[in-house]
């Protein structure tokens, strides 16, 4: 968001004000569903129900954009990324299997 603001000189004001708006927006909804959630025994299945598709939604994204970079050459890059991504991933879940090993 920063970059698209510097290239297109669109305004600071504007842009810092949706920003903080989108935030606040999402902070909303992170507090609804977390109190849909606390309700014994719908309230984890509705919360699922909104979750997954957003889950599901934020991938297509990704590899989407994935797709126009390399079009655009962006390969040692993507390349980068995702060899990062793959490394904490990675050591995240041999963390968990050593602690549940220790336990």
């Amino acid at each position: 968001m920063i970059l698209l603001t510097i290239k297109f000189r669109w305004d600071k004001f504007l842009v810092g004000s949706i920003v903080f708006l989108i935030g606040i927006l999402s902070q909303g909804i992170q507090a609804l569903l977390g109190t849909i959630s606390v309700v014994p025994g719908v309230g984890p299945l509705i919360v699922k129900f909104f979750a997954i598709p957003l889950v599901l939604l934020v991938n297509g994204v990704g590899n989407l954009l994935t797709f126009f970079a390399i079009k655009m050459g962006y390969k040692r890059e993507l390349i980068d990324a995702k060899m990062l991504s793959i490394t904490f991933m990675m050591g995240l879940l041999m963390g968990f299997v050593i602690a549940e090993m220790i336990k």
